[in-house]
């Protein structure tokens, strides 16, 4: 059973600097993903990622801007280096700049885009996350904190999913930018 959505996390995104909504052969993955939350499962984990949608953190930095700087083809892509927008630096900033621990592993990875968190060297989470594209992605279970679900965007994520990559980073050749991120109501209170 999946958990109950708390809330929703929008996100537009580009393609080699094409605007969002422009899901053309030549730019494919480009447009818009909603994220469901689950805030009453996971409040302190959703708690972070809502303020870094929002840029409401103690240096006002957001995801906005920010890359998908890995994509593992037919496994998942990894956003949200805060703070190191190429993912070079393997690290992010959290909505505290601190990392933290991981808060629980009760949501499972059985369905394609779950959301979880990137976990550092020290097994702690910062902004990083990653997006699952296999329907059952149970390698992930036990190991990272999932807490949330594409509810609409599969398509734009599958484009993506297609993109060229630089081996053995798998880095897109053409960069991938959250253009925009703003939160939704939750979808009972819309």
């Amino acid at each position: 059973v999946e958990p109950e959505v708390t809330s929703r996390a929008l996100m537009r995104l580009s393609v080699d600097g094409k605007p969002a909504g422009n899901t053309a052969a030549s730019c494919p993955g480009a447009g818009t993903i909603v994220i469901g939350l689950y805030g009453k499962t996971v409040p302190e984990t959703v708690a972070n990622f809502e303020a870094l949608v929002m840029g409401d953190t103690d240096g006002g930095y957001s995801y906005k801007g920010t890359t998908f700087y890995k994509v593992v083809q037919g496994l998942n892509m990894q956003a949200g280096a805060v703070g190191d927008f190429s993912g070079k630096g393997l690290t992010g900033l959290s909505a505290k700049k601190e990392p933290f621990g991981p808060e629980n592993f009760e949501v499972r990875h059985g369905a394609e885009g779950m959301v979880s968190m990137v976990r550092g060297p020290d097994t702690k989470n910062d902004s990083r996350f990653f997006i699952t594209i296999k329907p059952d992605a149970g390698w992930a279970d036990g190991r990272y904190v999932a807490f949330g679900r594409v509810l609409e965007g599969l398509d734009a994520l599958r484009g993506i999913d297609q993109l060229k990559v630089q081996t053995p980073s798998n880095r897109p050749l053409k960069p991938v930018v959250i253009e925009e991120c703003v939160m939704l109501p939750a979808p009972d209170a819309a």
